[in-house]
């Protein structure tokens, strides 16, 4: 998201409807991860958001963090061991 420049019908139905949506897609013998970098306050929150929502998600096989800057979400991601 730190491209973001704008962000149309924000709501938390919608976000949870993403969420489902990809979690749908997600493999279900293939657990994973998947880095947000958020730097700005609005799209950090939607992120997690986003985050929550995808963990509930019933078919999510993946891992969803926020951060704030690229080094800690590659740090993150380069640690096998926070997979599901």
């Amino acid at each position: 998201m730190s491209a973001v420049s704008k962000i149309e019908l924000v709501s938390v139905d919608r976000i949870a409807d993403l969420a489902n949506l990809s979690a749908s897609m997600d493999a279900p013998d293939l657990p994973s991860k998947l880095a947000i970098i958020a730097t700005e306050d609005l799209h950090f929150g939607l992120g997690r958001m986003y985050e929550s929502r995808r963990e509930m998600a019933q078919k999510s096989n993946k891992v969803v963090r926020v951060f704030r800057a690229l080094e800690e979400a590659l740090q993150w991601l380069a640690d096998g061991n926070q997979a599901p």
